[in-house]
């Protein structure tokens, strides 16, 4: 099983203070995003792939999923899972990287994913597995970073003037992984363009219900301008 960069405790430290900010984008942007797409889960079986430490696994049994198993690589992530919600009827963590993770036929009425399947280099693989473990009619409801930012490694910069903030959008039509630094820490995502993405589940035998690119505020340094660009894509697509 692969290692994780978020079992890295100086990394976990980091990203938990990120998470624990109010006014954090996931909090703001990503989790009312993701919520708005979701089915009715009243008695659905849910898989939650990327489940971190269990908030969107816990957050749908108590809307009424029979059960929810919620998915992660990393240690630390499944460890603070279980402490917080380890106790709610209904909810169970495993420990597997998604490109791993087997289940039978037909297991489950809804799979969703937040903000994981930017780390997974076989997207095509994943959505066809994803396709088999859904019964008729279920969904597939997830989110990943944008891939305007997945092919920005340099960041936002001003232009001559500091009249403007530009990002930079890199190879984006060239799908393949890419290293950045966050929290201090060197990282590697899967850039791929929309369009592999939406194609990539129409090839494994889903319909796309909704797609949503909800604009990230940004305040850059110096003139402080408010920039709205795509932190994130999400999609909803049906079995």
């Amino acid at each position: 099983m692969m290692d994780n960069v978020y079992d890295d405790p100086r990394f976990f430290d980091r990203y938990a203070a990120q998470r624990a900010h109010q006014g954090n984008a996931n909090a703001r942007v990503e989790v009312p995003t993701l919520e708005s797409l979701l089915p009715e889960v009243t008695g659905l079986e849910v898989l939650d792939l990327g489940c971190g430490w269990g908030e969107l696994s816990a957050s749908l049994r108590r809307k009424g999923a029979l059960h929810v198993v919620g998915v992660d690589l990393s240690e630390k992530m499944l460890e603070r899972a279980r402490e917080v919600h380890g106790d709610l009827p209904g909810v169970s963590f495993e420990r597997s990287a998604i490109e791993d993770l087997a289940a039978p036929a037909g297991s489950f009425d809804l799979v969703v994913s937040s903000l994981a399947l930017h780390y997974v280099a076989d997207f095509e693989g994943v959505a066809r597995r994803v396709r088999r473990w859904l019964r008729p009619g279920g969904h597939f409801v997830f989110s990943v970073e944008h891939p305007i930012t997945t092919a920005n490694p340099t960041a936002w910069f001003l232009d001559e003037e500091e009249t403007g903030v530009f990002m930079s959008v890199e190879r984006y039509h060239e799908a393949g992984p890419r290293t950045r630094t966050w929290h201090n820490t060197e990282m590697t995502v899967h850039h791929r363009p929309v369009g592999a993405i939406v194609n990539g589940l129409v090839d494994a035998g889903f319909a796309i219900c909704a797609l949503r690119e909800p604009p990230s505020p940004l305040v850059a340094e110096g003139p402080q301008r408010a920039i709205e660009r795509p932190g994130f894509l999400f999609v909803k697509a049906r079995a």
